[in-house]
């Protein structure tokens, strides 16, 4: 009996070993606290942040966990998501510029990466870019660079433009942005007239803009914008107004021209940032990377419904085309 009892005991014993220790090394998995201002079909931005992941040896489910939070478009539910993930204590959250300031407010010790944002300094999230300082670092998607840019691309493809709406909302890299596109509508002759959204409601936008008599539109980059732009593309259609966006989905929803940074390439390398940071990296000292590669795109079956032609010099650049 005991030449069988023994050896029963000494396998019993490596077995509650082993399974000790696999038990101990998933307790210990670390968790990334995801919060995106839009909804969970938000896969442009899941997807590649998840292939950044993998990138670096991280599958969720086996050796990282995720706790996803989406504000399904609702800013005014960020806080309290962006408050359970500090109170789940992850050990780190990444965001966007959109819903950044939510985990922000909430934490100054949990790391903070932000995969897609403007400027870190002028919102004050960071002393610099070199050395953010504090808990934030990321990646800029040097959208207040650009509109000098958009105000060129939409008049180029519409030469008799003259006055030009910057819709906006009450956020400060859109004061900055602002103030940059004055300096680029003096050089290209154009009138800016400024128009603030600060609800779901563009009605009183659109109607500000009749009165003013523009005939042209640049939309600055913000969550809510592209939350609401089925109703945006839609209204600058039916007011025959040739319209700029900075993300590309707004351009396949009927934008005519998306011009800004790739999101995709923006949240894929999020995960780099990821792998330091659980890796012992303090996000202080992490250089917050520019955007390197942007998209592109027009929409001609836009441009037909509201009788524009794009120069062939123009739809040659795009980095998509529409038909």
């Amino acid at each position: 009996m005991f030449r069988f009892i023994i050896p029963l005991v000494t396998a019993l014993a490596i077995f509650a070993s082993g399974y000790s220790a696999e038990a101990q090394q998933a307790g210990n998995i670390p968790t990334i606290g995801f919060l995106h201002a839009g909804d969970s079909t938000a896969n442009s931005r899941v997807s590649p942040f998840l292939q950044g992941l993998r990138e670096h040896g991280y599958v969720e489910g086996r050796n990282i966990r995720i706790e996803w939070r989406f504000a399904d478009g609702k800013r005014e539910r960020l806080p309290a998501l962006a408050a359970d993930l500090v109170n789940r204590r992850v050990d780190v959250i990444v965001t966007h510029g959109g819903a950044g300031q939510a985990p922000i407010n909430a934490t100054s010790t949990i790391p903070i990466v932000i995969a897609v944002a403007g400027d870190y300094v002028a919102t004050g999230w960071a002393k610099s870019l070199s050395r953010p300082g504090g808990n934030v670092t990321g990646l800029s998607n040097l959208a207040d660079g650009l509109i000098g840019k958009q105000l060129e691309l939409l008049k180029e493809a519409v030469p008799g433009l003259s006055r030009v709406a910057i819709v906006h909302a009450d956020h400060p890299s859109h004061t900055n942005m602002i103030h940059k596109a004055r300096e680029a509508a003096a050089v290209l002759d154009l009138d800016i007239v400024p128009i603030r959204v600060a609800a779901a409601d563009l009605a009183p936008a659109f109607a500000r803009m009749k009165a003013e008599r523009v005939d042209g539109i640049v939309v600055l980059r913000l969550g809510l914008f592209v939350h609401l732009r089925g109703d945006m593309t839609a209204r600058a259609r039916e007011a025959g107004l040739p319209a700029l966006f900075g993300h590309r989905i707004e351009a396949v929803a009927g934008g005519l021209i998306s011009y800004g940074a790739d999101t995709k390439a923006l949240w894929r390398s999020a995960g780099s940032y990821v792998d330091r940071i659980l890796k012992g990296a303090d996000p202080g000292e992490l250089p917050i990377s520019q955007a390197t590669t942007f998209d592109f795109v027009i929409n001609l079956k836009t441009a037909k419904a509201i009788g524009v032609t794009f120069p062939p010099s123009i739809l040659l650049r795009a980095t998509e085309v529409i038909e």
